[in-house]
């Protein structure tokens, strides 16, 4: 019973991770919360909480998206009193996953330092894979942002994380190949190399993310690209930040658009209305392939096929039916 309450958190962590509509995660967390409170106590509980928490915060438009507190969870401070430690450490490093990841798509560079600095001392390869490839990266753009902001030390650390991810394309690992691209055209874009050049390698990311179906990433990849073009092309930094919440209406981050409502201040849209920014730019959106219907049970999710597994992701419905817990018990 307790690997399956488990596997319900490796679940919503996953898809959040990948990108996947956020209003489709919350209600299936809240599934699977239910679900796992018949069984009076789990730990997985307080993870599966704290990823609803998670997506709720990037769904609503509350004052502070960054805090771990709301609908789900009123009080941090309630999540450890069960008086195990051994749970309570379990649930910290869940919390610092968490914070990481807002820390990283809403741009809480300041706020996220703290984190990447406790996050980079646990050894990534404890966690499964589809975690440990995700990590570089949340601490790499953190760190990014940091560099921007004129961070000393923030842009070696940041190619210590290139690195890293990196190593994990080369071993076959190719989903997360645009987090790599995504990483080093914002190095360029801080390493006073040609406009040209930096363009189109934000444009190879954007791209790349939007084919993969990552539409989060390819908003996150657009709003870097706007962040370099902001004093240099405001039509150009107009057209990014229409991409970027192009991206982020996919997803279903209100919160972040809302953001970028107010990073926008006075620019405004291209004069013709699109957000095409570079005939470079043709991915194609996750949201369209929704359409597309595909039974739970026909889908291989151990498979090590990368082609299958594209496939899948491709073809996976906002409206599929998950497996309640008890068919998870079964399988």
């Amino acid at each position: 019973i307790e690997n399956s309450h488990h596997a319900c958190g490796v679940y919503t962590f996953t898809y959040i991770l990948c990108g996947l509509p956020l209003s489709a995660i919350e209600q299936d967390a809240k599934m699977f919360i239910n679900e796992i409170k018949q069984y009076k106590r789990s730990p997985s509980l307080t993870y599966v909480r704290l990823f609803r928490q998670m997506a709720l915060n990037l769904i609503s438009t509350s004052d502070d998206p960054f805090q771990m507190e709301g609908e789900e969870i009123p009080q941090l401070k309630t999540l450890f009193m069960n008086g195990n430690e051994i749970d309570n450490n379990q649930t910290r490093e869940c919390i610092m996953h968490c914070q990481l990841f807002l820390a990283c798509y809403l741009g809480r560079g300041k706020e996220g330092k703290q984190f990447v600095t406790r996050h980079a001392k646990l050894k990534d390869r404890k966690y499964p894979v589809c975690f440990s490839t995700f990590f570089p990266y949340l601490r790499g753009m953190v760190l990014l942002r940091l560099a921007q902001e004129g961070c000393r030390g923030c842009r070696r650390q940041t190619a210590r994380e290139i690195r890293r991810i990196r190593s994990f394309v080369r071993k076959g690992f190719i989903n997360c190949t645009h987090l790599l691209h995504i990483l080093e055209a914002g190095m360029l874009s801080i390493g006073g190399k040609p406009e040209a050049v930096t363009q189109k390698a934000f444009d190879k990311a954007i791209a790349g993310a939007s084919r993969s179906g990552f539409p989060h990433d390819a908003g996150l990849a657009s709003e870097q690209a706007a962040i370099y073009f902001k004093d240099r092309d405001p039509s150009r930094y107009a057209l990014y930040l229409d991409r970027a919440e192009n991206f982020y209406q996919q997803w279903g981050a209100r919160a972040k658009i809302e953001l970028l409502h107010e990073t926008r201040g006075g620019a405004s849209q291209s004069q013709d209305g699109t957000t095409a920014v570079s005939s470079a730019i043709r991915g194609k959106s996750r949201r369209d392939s929704f359409l597309l219907n595909c039974d739970h049970e026909t889908v291989d999710w151990f498979s090590n096929s990368s082609a299958s597994n594209a496939r899948t992701r491709r073809n996976l419905s906002i409206s599929v039916r998950k497996p309640p817990i008890q068919e998870l018990l079964l399988s």
